[in-house]
């Protein structure tokens, strides 16, 4: 079970499902989740993810050369960063689409956590 449907819960939706385990994520937005915007720096581990996916990085993003600084006395410097960049949008789909056999539930606020030796309870 993961609480939690956002880029970080698909992720770990796809390394516990990966592991054999019977994965279900449960998200509080009752509907799509909400935009988020662009700026994300591709990380190598998500790079690694995708590729197991089918997928792969530059699929879902763009190359970015340079960087462009601006310090606090108004002086710009210019420096090299090639980096490849996403944004939250297009991370969130390229890790949703592909799980269609998890069991995914929009509209669960977790209410209480109920721990019993082995066994565990959530309550939405």
């Amino acid at each position: 079970m993961i609480i939690g449907g956002s880029v970080g819960g698909l992720a770990a939706a796809h390394e516990l499902g990966s592991a054999g385990a019977d994965v279900a994520v449960y998200e509080r937005s009752a509907g799509r989740t909400e935009p988020r915007g662009a700026g994300i720096v591709m990380q190598p581990e998500v790079e690694m993810l995708l590729e197991r996916l089918g997928s792969s990085a530059r699929s879902v993003s763009v190359p970015l050369h340079e960087r462009q600084q601006l310090h606090i006395h108004g002086k710009a410097e210019r420096y090299k960063a090639p980096q490849l960049m996403t944004s939250w949008d297009t991370l969130y789909r390229a890790l949703r689409d592909p799980l269609t056999e998890v069991c995914y539930r929009l509209d669960s606020s977790l209410a209480r956590v109920r721990v019993e030796g082995h066994d565990v309870t959530a309550e939405f």
